[in-house]
């Protein structure tokens, strides 16, 4: 601590199995927190607090079981706070505090059993205060967010020193029964359209304003059963198929055969001849930040989804129409097909197709493509480097590049570890295809099915979309 130490923060750490704390607070590091420090299992302090640092905290720093300590404070971190941290259970402290953390944080706080000091103040969370079921709890500081509703009763109010000042908190708003002293309204004004504390229900009353007043901007994170409107992103209204899944931090929207197995498995088509499926999660994500709204397509982000499938064989080993991972610019109308073409020209899928098309000059029948525009016809394709259809889990990453014009890159293996060498590589520019405006930034993430003439189920095991902003789960 306070070494005046300067640079990154080296990878080579995670060669150190045996390590117990990394205490570096306070010295002049920079860059972003190595994925890699994941790998420490016996880590149990990890102070970070006071540096010039930036970036997201990674997904694998919920590994961490063993943390009791976790301190960023004082850094530029940014984006929402990986649902991975709710696994940290012997987590006593954790400081966030006068970062660039917004979204909701509640859900996660809600495993942290001996939590003693929670400190968020100075930074952008939103929606539910953060209720930790701890009885240990000691502190509490959450001011200087935009939380907008929640009433937290801790085990032992006596025992704890809060505070909740700042936030734009509806009147109903308490922390053992006593009020705080909130924002004005002007400033709580500025995001989802909504006067949020005061007159009006947030976000058409079914849902939470996300807030990230760093790039001046809030979106409505919607209620189970209920999806931004899409001629008014400040408002929820009921989902299209009134079927939705909160599972994780998402919801799932369900069309067609698809439907949601007890284990959270969703299966897109049942092994049925003839079917269509699709879900796409809500809320969508921001995939462009506009400062300059007069900017084409303002700052892009790239984005990982990482998923995990399954797909039988239909009749004598032959396949049927496959699956796709689609990011689109609208879910399937009423009485639209739910395949590729249903999802309109501003989308951009990646196919796992079973079957050997000649008119839309498939290279055989067990084959990735990616698509564009709702077109059948790959803009690029490769042989698949395992059979797609024999029942087995298949892992699966693909990762969108926005430098350089825009590159997607697929990888596909059996294992759940990601290959060194992509399956499929293809030069896509979302930006282009997308076409976003600083009003209409949002999509949405999902998976399309078809089973054709052939007993084909495809079913989506696991689920994990993460942009350079934000992270999504099922």
């Amino acid at each position: 601590m306070d070494n005046l130490l300067s640079g990154s923060i080296p990878t080579a750490l995670a060669s150190l199995p045996k390590l117990r704390a990394i205490m570096a607070s306070s010295n002049q590091l920079s860059g972003s927190i190595p994925a890699a420090l994941g790998d420490l299992l016996l880590l149990d302090y990890l102070s970070l607090s006071y540096n010039p640092m930036s970036g997201s905290i990674p997904t694998a720093i919920g590994k961490l079981t063993n943390l009791m300590l976790l301190d960023l404070s004082g850094n530029q971190f940014y984006g929402t706070v990986p649902s991975s941290l709710s696994d940290l259970s012997k987590l006593q402290y954790l400081f966030l505090t006068n970062n660039q953390f917004w979204g909701t944080i509640e859900p996660i706080t809600r495993t942290m059993r001996n939590l003693r000091m929670l400190f968020l103040s100075w930074n952008q969370f939103s929606g539910r205060l953060p209720s930790p079921a701890s009885s240990t709890l000691e502190q509490y500081q959450v001011d200087t967010n935009f939380f907008t509703h929640g009433e937290v009763k801790f085990k032992n109010c006596s025992a704890v020193t809060w505070t909740t000042d700042a936030n734009c908190l509806a009147a109903s708003a308490s922390v053992c029964g006593r009020a705080s002293t909130q924002r004005t309204a002007a400033v709580c004004a500025a995001f989802c359209g909504v006067e949020i504390g005061a007159t009006g229900p947030v976000c058409g009353g079914h849902g939470y304003c996300s807030v990230n007043a760093f790039i001046g901007e809030g979106e409505c994170v919607c209620d189970p059963n209920y999806m931004l409107d899409s001629s008014n992103t400040n408002a929820c209204v009921a989902g299209a198929t009134g079927a939705s899944l909160e599972s994780g931090s998402a919801y799932v929207s369900l069309w067609g055969s698809a439907s949601v197995l007890s284990n959270g498995s969703i299966l897109l088509t049942t092994g049925t001849p003839n079917q269509q499926g699709a879900a796409f999660a809500s809320p969508t994500l921001r995939l462009f930040h506009f400062p300059d709204k007069r900017s084409r397509c303002g700052t892009e982000l790239g984005f990982l989804a990482a998923f995990s499938f399954a797909m039988t064989p239909g009749n004598h080993g032959s396949g049927g129409e496959g699956l796709a991972f689609v990011v689109a610019a609208a879910s399937p109308g009423k009485g639209a097909s739910v395949g590729l073409g249903g999802v309109g020209r501003r989308s951009v899928g990646v196919e796992f197709d079973s079957v050997l098309s000649v008119k839309h000059s498939d290279p055989n029948d067990n084959h990735v493509g990616v698509n564009v525009g709702g077109s059948p016809v790959s803009l690029a394709s490769a042989t698949a480097p395992l059979i797609l259809n024999d029942a087995q889990t298949k892992h699966t990453w693909i990762r969108y590049d926005p430098t350089s014009g825009g590159t997607l890159r697929v990888f596909l293996s059996s294992d759940p570890v990601q290959p060194l060498t992509p399956t499929l590589t293809a030069s896509v520019s979302l930006c282009s295809i997308l076409k976003p405006t600083a009003s209409d930034s949002l999509f949405l993430f999902g998976f399309v099915a078809l089973s054709g003439s052939q007993p084909q189920a495809h079913t989506i095991l696991s689920w994990n979309v993460t942009t350079d902003a934000t992270t999504l789960a099922i």
